[in-house]
């Protein structure tokens, strides 16, 4: 009935049915999803219960969210590599983009200078991983579940 806020006329029903008898029990409803379970796979037993997808893709996701955490730490790295200096420039090496870093010629011929220390890391590769891991996760949503009641 139009204007009626009671169970039967929310958006959403809830509809409980007496399986035996085939008839309904009960009827109410919710102003909005109270939840939304598309597929779910079963514990193997007789039971009506079961579980997400999201736990088969647990490992994946945990994997996927390490591979991301270690890709940021060497884009990190790359951004701001480690520098080895020779003692007398200690805080002489200027960092910043564009910096200055005035060497001792006599130093750049015997090779004595700032330079970049273990920063040789390959992004590309954890692309890769990353696209690998979630098609992994998805498969685990997007496949067809046969459920049986």
């Amino acid at each position: 009935m139009p204007g009626r806020k009671d169970g039967a006329n929310k958006p959403i029903a809830s509809v409980y049915i007496e399986r035996a008898a085939k008839s309904c029990v009960q009827i109410d409803g919710y102003d909005e999803m109270p939840m939304f379970i598309t597929r779910f796979d079963s514990w193997g037993t007789d039971s009506v219960w079961g579980y997400s997808p999201a736990f088969d893709a647990l490992a994946d996701a945990r994997q996927a969210n390490y591979v991301k955490q270690y890709g940021h730490a060497l884009h990190e790295l790359q951004a701001y590599p480690r520098f080895m200096e020779p003692d007398t420039m200690e805080g002489d090496t200027d960092l910043r983009p564009g910096g200055r870093t005035t060497v001792n010629a006599d130093d750049m011929a015997r090779n004595v200078m700032p330079r970049e220390w273990m920063t040789s890391g390959q992004s590309q590769g954890i692309k890769e991983d990353l696209e690998e891991l979630k098609d992994a996760i998805n498969k685990h949503f997007l496949r067809e579940h046969v459920h049986h009641a």
